[in-house]
């Protein structure tokens, strides 16, 4: 857990949370999803943002996968191509076995921000009250309104635009690698990011990158847009503060709470 000096919780990093079947089930997931990742990256997009500059992908094996594909029940470009998706048997059996890691990262998305936990929450059944979206929502497998699933992509130092201040977006890193480095330099912090790790902070705050992998590794992101959170008009999530976690952190470790509170520094950082 990353902490300012005001008490704010910047960012939870959690190595290896995921078990080695979760992991193997969100890699064969991202598996289903080669074409559509392939042909994301083909694409050619006004002003070629990074995000989707072809030497930035790399291809440890021959059949690696290798590139980009947005979900979401709401965007319009995202949400017709996830519709689209969703329909095919590819799509359908992805949402199947998708489900319990969804139900496992909302219940991380909990610990991590109780009060996003809600507000996502209240955005996704907003959506269902809208017929468009209905549809959809039936097989949506995640309390997320928006996956990013980034297959073997060096990311460069960067900071995310459409987030918020105050919310979380969780990457999730699954695959044959042993070992990747998550930069974030805006606390000076050099992250491993070991398979199953779970990383909950706010990209629109830290500027943050990854470096090329050892082996083959897939990034799950997990997000909400502010557009979408104004268009459902739920209440924002407001900043996560350590006080959430003071009664049950500070009875098990109070000297090291004490110690946080008393910090000179901008930042404590504390394992519990």
């Amino acid at each position: 857990m990353v902490v300012d000096c005001f008490g704010r919780i910047m960012a939870w990093v959690m190595p290896s949370l995921l078990s080695e079947r979760l992991q193997g089930i969100l890699c064969n997931g991202a598996a289903l999803q080669k074409s559509w990742l392939e042909s994301e990256v083909a694409r050619k997009r006004e002003g070629d943002p990074w995000q989707w500059r072809e030497e930035l992908f790399k291809s440890p094996k021959a059949d690696s996968l290798r590139g980009v594909f947005n979900f979401s029940p709401a965007w319009f470009m995202a949400g017709h191509q996830t519709t689209l998706f969703l329909s095919t048997n590819p799509g359908k059996e992805w949402a199947t076995v998708f489900s319990n890691a969804g139900a496992i990262l909302s219940g991380v998305l909990h610990i991590m921000h109780p009060d996003e936990h809600r507000m996502q929450l209240e955005v996704i059944q907003r959506l269902r009250c809208d017929p468009r979206f209905t549809q959809i929502l039936d097989t949506w497998p995640s309390i997320f309104a928006a996956i990013s699933v980034i297959a073997n992509q060096q990311s460069p130092l960067h900071q995310d635009q459409k987030g918020h201040y105050h919310w979380f977006d969780l990457l999730v890193s699954v695959g044959s690698y042993e070992m990747a480095c998550l930069s974030m330099e805006s606390f000076g912090l050099q992250v491993l990011n070991p398979p199953g790790t779970v990383v909950g902070f706010s990209g629109k705050t830290v500027r943050h990158g990854v470096a090329e992998a050892d082996a083959d590794r897939v990034c799950h992101a997990f997000y909400l847009r502010t557009d979408l959170q104004i268009y459902c008009q739920v209440r924002p999530a407001t900043c996560m503060t350590q006080e959430v976690f003071r009664p049950w952190v500070g009875a098990q470790c109070p000297e090291k709470l004490k110690n946080m509170a008393l910090n000179p520094f901008p930042l404590s950082i504390t394992c519990i």
